[in-house]
């Protein structure tokens, strides 16, 4: 008698694939001022903390779920 397969992993949610676009369509928009590099160093630094939690939360599911 065969073992039963593992389901599928869910998919990305759907709001996960818009948010690499949120920033280059404020900045195209003119909402946020790309020459102020007090800004575009906030942005690096905000985006910088957001991709390490999302691999944080990655690896976590990986590895305890």
């Amino acid at each position: 008698m065969a073992a039963a397969a593992d389901p599928a992993p869910p998919g990305l949610p759907k709001g996960m694939g818009k948010m690499a676009i949120i920033i280059p369509v404020m900045l195209y928009a003119r909402k946020l001022d790309g020459e102020d590099p007090d800004t575009v160093t906030m942005l690096r630094l905000i985006y910088g903390v957001v991709q390490v939690l999302c691999f944080a939360m990655l690896g976590y599911m990986f590895r305890y779920g």
